[in-house]
């Protein structure tokens, strides 16, 4: 049996380290606890991102954070109160997700290590739902071709 679920896991980690993960992806995977969480976030985020505490992804309300730090961190959104984060086992990586943030507006956030301010972005975007693709709906140019008309203009003539 435990070479059976060694196997799938060797199979199943290229695949994550080949593609980006969205956000939706990367919280699931978080709140699964599956130990696949480690190559998808280093294959979703670039390493001077993690390390400069700058990485960091979000769908609508929801977001998933990530920080390469020897010292444990807290994550600070909008200068609310610091949020502890997980580590992920044997790695110097953190993880967060918050869920329900305010959309239609901008968000900041900075991690505390050791009582000092880390990384920082002020510019955390949380989209609505109508700034996403709705199922159903087609993809591409959707802008019809261009059409013109001509119209003459008569003077009065009296």
């Amino acid at each position: 049996m435990r070479r059976y679920l060694t196997l799938i896991a060797l199979l199943t980690l290229p695949a994550f380290a080949q593609q980006k993960l969205q956000a939706p992806d990367l919280i699931a995977l978080a709140k699964s606890g599956k130990p696949e969480l480690r190559v998808a976030i280093t294959g979703t985020f670039d390493s001077g991102a993690l390390q400069d505490g700058t990485a960091w992804i979000g769908h609508g309300p929801d977001f998933f954070f990530a920080v390469e730090t020897d010292i444990a961190p807290s994550l600070v959104i909008d200068e609310a109160a610091a949020k502890p984060m997980k580590q992920i086992a044997g790695s110097k990586l953190w993880y967060a997700t918050l869920d329900g943030v305010k959309v239609g507006t901008a968000h900041t956030f900075h991690y505390m290590i050791n009582g000092a301010a880390f990384g920082r972005s002020r510019d955390m975007p949380a989209f609505g739902p109508m700034s996403y693709a709705m199922p159903g709906s087609a993809a591409g140019n959707t802008v019809a071709e261009a059409h013109s008309c001509q119209q003459d203009i008569r003077r009065n003539e009296e």
